[in-house]
Formats: structure tokens, C-alpha cells, sequence
């Protein structure tokens, strides 16, 4: 009878365990990825995983890095460990060409982001379609990557295939922070995408008053039409956005375009509102107007900003209000003044006429003795 050989079983058992545990395993690898694990990631770097290696996610059929995975979850001390190990930071998937500084800029992970940008990650590689980490973080409003991106140098006007740039596709979305801080950065505030449609067409199409606000102060084309001749104006009026064709009534938008466009696709809704809107201005100009005939002798108060001083500019056509300098005089007639200025100006005239033709008739209808002698 054979002796028995005690431990023998168990010794084996431990060493297959060992030997399992220095076998890379690509499942535990992604999960401790997702998870954050770094005991389990260090260890499967350690048994050889490849930190660069591709492979399908669980939840789809896309293909990622470890590092792409580690970038989306917002692991930043695993972003840090792998690329440590030689991760490639401007790796792009095959389907899409996704890099791991787009994953950080979509989900809103700024420290990641910076590390990735630290490491030298392409601050404007795109994707397969032409969309930067720069678009997708304006997209999706992250304000703080949008800064990260811009201090690094990203392309402020680099657009898609489609021309949508990172300020419009920010102006569509009524990320108002988002595009103060590209204008800021130098942003085109007027390129337009293929169709024509510019960043304050879309945000008045959306009716982002405050971004159509920021634009507008930025000095945006205010009546620059898309390729099928619609305005701002009338693209506001006809998805009745009510307050948005307001502010572009006031800051001078062309009504004549606005509702020749809406009769061109009987737009019924356009010429509606604009009408609406404008008789309101003009009523509330009327309301706020002094009398037409009172000459104001000498101003002291701007008729904008309501700042005193001396030395005013007079408007040169009513003389009824003074504004302390240019900005304010062009905000002023963008703002309604233009509408009580014409006003003035063509009631005096009628009153002037009508002076005029009383007098000739009083100088016709005078008895011939009372005409003066040669």
C-alpha cells in the first residue's frame, strides 16, 4: 500500500491558482477598467495585458482602448496608471476614430481631460465626420473642458463635414456660458453651417434669448439669412418664439425681409407676430416720447444709459434726446428710437406743410387793396 501524500493536493491546488492569477484576462481587465479597480488593473498589466489593445465593450459592438474606457468613466488615477504603462494617448478606434480626449470632453471630465492633454493628447484630432473634442464639450455644454481645451490651443472654428461649428452647435443647445467663453476665444460669431444657417439663426430658432442676447451684443449679422432666404427674424416668428423676435425687433432687425420671407412660404404665423410686435414698439415709443414740438434746449441726462455730463451728442434728427457717445446712440435707435426719430421727423414735416399751405391760402384769398404796391 502506497504511503500517503499529505499536502499534495492542496500544494497543486495553490500553485494552478497562482498560475491562473498571472493570466491575463481581457474580461476582468475592461470590468476593473469600468469599475476603477487599479489593484486588478496593475495586476493584469503586470501578468502582460496589452494597454493599448482593442476590444469589443459590453454594452456594444464598438471596439475601445483601455485607456478610451478609463477617459469615459472619469477614472483619473487609471488614465494615470496606464498611461504610465505606455498607453497611447491619440489612439483612434477603427469604427468612428474616437481618442480618449474625445470620451473625456463628452462626458464632462475636465482632470481627465488635462491629463490626457498633459501626456500629449491632439487637442484637435476629430472624428471620422470631422467633430473635435472642442465640439462635443460645447455640445454638451461642459464649460470647464471648453476652457481646458481653448487654453491648449483647439481650433475655435473648426466645423464638422456638415459646417457646424463648436458656437453653433453651443448656440443650438442654449449654452450660454459655453458661448461666452468661445467669443471670448475668438469664435466666428457668423460662419455659418452648409445650409447657411448661422449661430444667432439657431438660437432664435430655439428661443435662447440669452444667447441671442450674447450674440447680438457681439456683434452678430442680424439679418443674415440662410440659403432659402429666411432671416433670424423670421425664423423666430415662425416657430413663435415670441420674446427671441422681440429682442431682434429692437436691436433692428429688417422687418421688410422677415415677412417677405414669410409670405414667400405662406407663413401666415410670420407676418402675424412681426406685425404684433412691431405696433407694440411703436406704441411704446409714442408712450415714452416728450412733446414733438418742444425742442429740448440743452440736455444733460443720455437718453440710453441715463449717465449726466455735458457735452451730449444731440440726435441730429428730433433733437428731443442726447446720448454720451456713438454706443450708446446706435443701441438707443436699435432699442425703438428709430421708430419715434421718423416719427418726429415726419410730423413736423406734415406740420410744417400744413403751415405752409395755410399761408399761401391766406396770401391768395387777400383783398386787392390789401396787397402792397410796387
Amino acid at each position: 500500500m502506497a504511503p500517503k501524500m499529505k499536502g499534495r493536493g492542496r500544494k497543486a491546488g495553490k500553485k494552478g491558482k497562482a498560475r491562473k492569477n498571472r493570466e491575463v484576462s481581457y474580461v476582468k481587465f475592461f470590468r476593473a477598467l469600468c469599475d476603477g479597480k487599479l489593484a486588478v488593473i496593475k495586476a493584469q498589466l503586470q501578468n502582460g495585458a496589452d494597454v493599448n489593445r482593442e476590444f469589443k465593450a459590453e454594452v456594444d459592438s464598438i471596439r475601445q482602448t483601455p485607456l478610451y474606457v478609463a477617459a469615459e468613466y472619469g477614472r483619473i488615477k487609471v488614465v494615470k496608471v496606464l498611461l504610465a504603462a505606455g498607453a497611447d494617448v491619440n489612439k483612434a478606434m477603427e469604427n468612428g476614430g474616437f481618442v480618449p480626449l474625445y470620451a473625456a470632453a463628452h462626458k464632462g471630465h475636465t482632470a481627465v481631460a488635462t491629463a490626457l492633454l498633459d501626456a500629449g493628447a491632439d487637442v484637435n484630432k476629430a472624428t471620422n465626420d470631422g467633430c473635435t473634442p472642442l465640439y462635443l464639450a460645447a455640445e454638451f455644454g461642459h464649460t470647464a473642458v471648453v476652457t481646458v481645451l481653448l487654453d491648449t490651443g483647439a481650433a475655435a472654428n473648426k466645423a464638422q463635414k456638415d459646417g457646424v461649428t463648436p458656437l453653433f452647435v453651443a448656440a443650438q443647445q442654449g449654452h450660454t456660458a459655453v458661448v461666452a467663453a468661445l467669443l471670448d476665444a475668438g469664435a466666428d460669431l457668423n460662419k455659418a453651417m452648409n445650409t447657411g444657417s448661422t449661430p444667432l439663426f439657431i438660437a432664435a430658432q430655439c428661443g435662447y434669448t440669452a444667447v441671442v442676447t450674447a450674440l447680438l451684443d457681439a456683434g452678430a449679422e442680424i439679418n443674415k439669412a440662410n440659403k432659402n432666404g429666411i432671416t433670424p427674424l423670421a425664423i423666430a416668428a415662425s416657430r413663435t418664439k415670441t420674446e427671441a423676435a422681440n429682442l431682434l425687433l429692437r436691436a433692428g432687425a429688417d422687418i421688410d425681409v422677415a415677412i417677405a420671407a414669410g409670405e414667400k412660404y405662406n407663413d401666415t404665423a410670420v407676418i402675424e407676430l412681426i406685425t404684433t410686435l412691431q405696433a407694440k414698439i411703436e406704441e411704446d415709443a409714442i408712450a415714452q416720447a416728450p412733446e414733438i414740438n418742444q425742442m429740448v434746449v440743452h440736455i444733460r441726462r443720455c437718453g440710453y444709459c441715463e449717465s449726466e455730463g455735458d457735452g451730449l451728442l444731440k440726435c441730429a434728427g428730433c433733437g428731443t434726446v442726447a446720448y454720451c457717445g456713438t454706443r450708446c446712440q446706435r443701441k438707443a435707435w436699435k432699442g425703438g428710437h428709430k421708430v419715434l426719430c421718423r416719427r418726429i421727423q415726419r410730423e413736423r414735416a406734415e406740420a410744417e406743410r400744413t403751415a405752409n399751405a395755410m399761408t399761401e391760402g391766406e396770401e391768395s384769398e387777400a383783398p386787392e387793396g390789401d396787397k402792397e404796391e410796387d
